[in-house]
Formats: C-alpha cells, structure tokens, sequence
C-alpha cells in the first residue's frame, strides 16, 4: 500500500510540473544589414532564435556603438526589443533598459528598425545570413 500511495505522489508530481518552453524566434534569426556606402557607416542587427541579438552601428566618424540584449515581444510581425548592455551615442548614457521595435518584411526578408539610441531613424536592413 505504501508502494502505491508513493507512486501515485511521484506520477501526480511528474504530471503536475511545468515545462517551460523558451520562446522561438528561428522565423527571424539571422544576420541583417544596411551599408551606406563606403566609409558613410552601416549597422548591423544580428539576431539568434533564442530571442538575443546584437545590434552594431557604425558611423560616418568611424564611432561605433554596440547593443546586446533580447527579445521581449512579439506582436504579428513587430518585435520588441529590449537593451540589456551599451551606451547610447549622444549622450553616452547606459542603454540598459531601452526598448525599440522592428517590423519583419517577410516578403523581401527586411527587418525596419528605428532605435535613437544608435541614431538609426527607420532603416530597412537586409537578411544576409538566415540562421538554422
């Protein structure tokens, strides 16, 4: 009897706990870009389907600014994201904390961007690499 009230207790725990599941992003993961010609900048927007990205500015100046961090949201095809290390470029003020949004363009495997922090007033940026 004590066998099978210790089994029940196992299965109803086994039943009971909860799997969470990490988020899936591999529909956008992959490696965007935008180059403004040369020596003009470019940016860099690098994202993994686990939902962290990094996101790498380049400027005119030769100035570079670098944003890691993950995704927060997914709404459709806008995708929130959210700054966990960097420092914004004007004010060189930590970024930690700032979100921005993206729209994915399937169609033409675009993603939209606008982020001030980096100075990136709404670029479209190219898939380069399509990550697995």
């Amino acid at each position: 009897m004590k066998r099978i009230v210790l089994l029940l207790i196992a299965l109803l725990a086994v039943g009971c706990s909860k799997s969470e599941e990490s988020p899936n992003y591999s529909e956008i993961s992959g490696a965007y870009s935008k180059d403004f010609g040369t020596g003009n900048g470019n940016i860099w927007l690098w994202i993994q389907s686990s939902g962290n990205f990094e996101l790498k500015s380049t400027y005119a100046s030769g100035k570079e600014s670098v944003f890691k961090g993950r995704i927060i949201k997914k709404d459709g095809d806008s995708y929130s994201f959210e700054i966990e290390s960097g420092r914004r470029v004007n004010s060189d003020l930590p970024a930690k904390g700032d979100v921005f949004e993206c729209l994915y363009w399937e169609t033409n495997k675009e993603m939209s961007i606008t982020y001030d922090g980096a100075n990136i007033r709404y670029e479209r940026l190219t898939l380069q690499t399509k990550y697995k």
